[in-house]
């Protein structure tokens, strides 16, 4: 099983053997095999053909319901390494996403803030208008943090994920919040400047993920690591 660096990319030319971890002969980085997401212990049953191909190897996957005896914790598939199999599509998606998101904030606020102030009267909706922002602004941040994902990542596929592809929590998704304000914002060439670092970074991070420690993952990413998208 071919070994790969995840961090200067080289192949090691040796196949994996027991539970010995292999170093880089370039770099001295703890090597990744490339394994079916269906070896993960937490994995679910997939369909076969979903799963053989995803890896490039062509094999068929197990049978329907079949679950594989746990690899070694240095053969699981991980965010650092999955991400590095995108390819520029990856922005497309990207900036999908955010384009649902613009709507879906744009359309909460305004609904949020007219039904506020037609509630309040005038006088007294100027004088907490501040209140209804709140939930706008923690929009990014709780939806990223606690749940990986907002309504244009969910429909684009993807997911926001920490170094163990996990939902990245309150601060990191905070933190790549902060950034959109510069990274994706349509005053400032709209979201050109975050896709520049995605396309420019081996990982495919913008700013606020490379801060933040954060990943953005496909479907397949999701399946690979043996984690439900749903």
């Amino acid at each position: 099983m071919p070994m790969f660096c995840p961090e200067c990319g080289n192949v090691h030319p040796r196949e994996a053997s027991g539970t010995a971890v292999l170093r880089c002969p370039r770099c001295g980085r703890a090597l990744i095999a490339e394994q079916p997401a269906w070896a993960h212990p937490n994995a679910v049953p997939y369909p076969a053909a979903a799963i053989g191909t995803y890896f490039g190897y062509g094999a068929a996957g197990p049978a329907p319901g079949e679950l594989f005896e746990p690899p070694p914790p240095h053969l699981l598939a991980t965010p650092e390494y999955l991400s590095q199999r995108h390819d520029g599509w990856i922005v497309a998606h990207r900036w999908a996403a955010t384009m649902v998101d613009n709507v879906v904030l744009f359309a909460g606020m305004m609904a949020l803030l007219v039904g506020a102030e037609a509630v309040l009267g005038n006088a007294l909706y100027q004088k907490t208008v501040i209140i209804w922002l709140l939930p706008l602004l923690a929009y990014y941040p709780v939806l990223e943090g606690l749940y990986g994902a907002t309504p244009g990542k969910q429909l684009a596929g993807l997911r926001v994920v920490d170094a163990n592809g996990n939902p990245p929590g309150l601060l990191k998704a905070s933190v790549r919040t902060v950034l959109r304000l510069v990274e994706v914002n349509p005053f400032l060439l709209g979201g050109i400047v975050a896709a520049i670092f995605v396309l420019a970074t081996r990982k495919r991070q913008r700013l606020g993920d490379i801060i933040a420690g954060t990943y953005v993952l496909t479907k397949d990413d999701m399946w690979a690591m043996g984690r439900k998208f749903g």
